[in-house]
């Protein structure tokens, strides 16, 4: 299944083994894989759709990485060893790609 959400594709497939099953999602932006996800479920799963709880996940992966990347340009930018966490959510807050990836996130 290929699920595309403004400039960001899924690509979500689904597999199975006698013992479990699950779902690997590999995200795209305009044609660049950003990252994959997996999940191994052992029973039925309680998502909203399909796919739903790897897609998540592989976009939370992203988050997570441009997070730490904006915060530890900025500490270098600025000659500073560490940031507290208030510092580092307003540095978030005005980076428009972190922004776009969390609307992404509360959209699945």
């Amino acid at each position: 299944m290929i699920k595309n959400i403004d400039e960001f594709t899924f690509v979500c497939r689904s597999w199975s083994t006698s013992r479990s099953w699950g779902h690997e999602v590999e995200l795209y932006e305009n044609g660049n894989k950003l990252d994959k996800a997996r999940i191994t479920y052992i029973n039925r799963t309680w998502e909203s759709y399909q796919y739903q709880s790897c897609m998540r996940k592989v976009v939370s992966q992203v988050i997570n990485r441009v997070k730490t990347r904006i915060c530890d340009d900025y500490k270098a930018e600025n000659n500073v060893k560490r940031l507290s966490k208030k510092k580092c959510d307003e540095i978030l807050a005005q980076d428009k790609y972190y922004q776009h990836l969390n609307l992404l996130y509360t959209r699945l």
